[in-house]
């Protein structure tokens, strides 16, 4: 009960936050054709990741679509998203100068970590015109319960692609990648390694780092040698781990040092620091097969996974 109270003391007061960066008594309702969702990346809280964002806006976006209302997404921190994802058949994109609204016709959602969210029934029972969402999670299962698991990844797969297309910086950094058939470890350390900021903080010692690494190199030894005909691509959060394997082994990594967009300092990151996540994930995309490994309390990462829903690729995870 306690912990109930405190959450939703917590959402009121994140959602106030929203209200007085956006919201005011003095303005008038706006007249617009239909209702809207905004989906919101402004800063305000910790988004989550790269995927964690994506979710929210597909969830929602699925939303609109059940509900015939318009879909935007205000996506400014941080990073324009529109640097490297553009809009394909939505036209999303809302600028700063209209995100003001009143306080009378438009309400603030805070729906992150919410993995229970009936948004369609929700929204149906207010009288509001414009809905300002933040949140995190894929909900597509509880929008439609009677799929199948391959039914709402390819509503996944469909509703990422009518909304986004790679921009010109993506695609060359893209072209620029080995053009390869290739199988791609993935792996999520966060905090085990000591070299990554996350949401977590637990570091293992150093002995336990090396028995966690040898072990990790046993079991890529053991799956590559399936492969024989496939190139070893490795992917990781941790700059340590991916050393590692560049000097310790035949497996290949990808130029450039991994970051959380949620902890990057916003003075010293660039669009070339971000571009590393995106160009991370769509390598994925364009691999071959697709093979996560947690093991030892390593970060179960949908990453990989949701890389090889938007390829439809092979995906496996390995775990222990």
């Amino acid at each position: 009960m306690i912990k109930k109270t405190k959450n939703k003391i917590s959402v009121a007061y994140k959602e106030m936050r929203a209200g007085f960066r956006y919201l005011s008594v003095l303005r008038k309702p706006k007249s617009i054709a239909r209702p809207r969702i905004i989906f919101c990346c402004d800063g305000l809280f910790s988004h989550g990741g790269l995927l964690d964002r994506m979710k929210g806006i597909i969830s929602f976006y699925e939303v609109s679509k059940q509900l015939g209302y318009d879909f935007y997404i205000y996506f400014s921190d941080p990073f324009q998203l529109d640097e490297f994802l553009e809009p394909n058949v939505v036209s999303w994109k809302i600028p700063l100068a209209e995100m003001n609204f009143s306080f009378f016709d438009t309400k603030i959602w805070y729906r992150m970590n919410v993995f229970d969210c009936h948004s369609i029934s929700e929204i149906e029972k207010a009288t509001t015109t414009n809905y300002l969402v933040y949140a995190n999670v894929d909900f597509l299962a509880t929008l439609h319960p009677q799929n199948s698991q391959q039914d709402n990844e390819r509503l996944w797969r469909d509703n990422f692609n009518e909304l986004f297309r790679k921009t010109s910086l993506l695609a060359n950094e893209l072209v620029s990648l080995p053009q390869v058939e290739r199988l791609v470890f993935h792996l999520r350390f966060t905090s085990l390694m000591g070299d990554f900021k996350d949401t977590t903080q637990k570091v293992l010692n150093a002995a336990a780092q090396t028995l966690l690494i040898q072990e990790i190199r046993n079991k890529m030894d053991a799956i590559a040698n399936q492969y024989p005909h496939q190139a070893i691509y490795v992917l990781s959060d941790s700059y340590l781990f991916l050393e590692y394997i560049q000097k310790n082994t035949p497996y290949a990594v990808l130029a450039g040092q991994p970051v959380h967009i949620d902890f990057t300092n916003k003075m010293k990151a660039s669009n070339k620091t971000h571009l590393k996540t995106f160009s991370d994930f769509f390598f994925m995309v364009e691999s071959d097969t697709i093979i996560m490994l947690r093991l030892q309390g390593m970060y179960s990462s949908s990453f990989s996974r949701y890389a090889a829903i938007l390829g439809n690729k092979r995906f496996l995870i390995i775990q222990s």
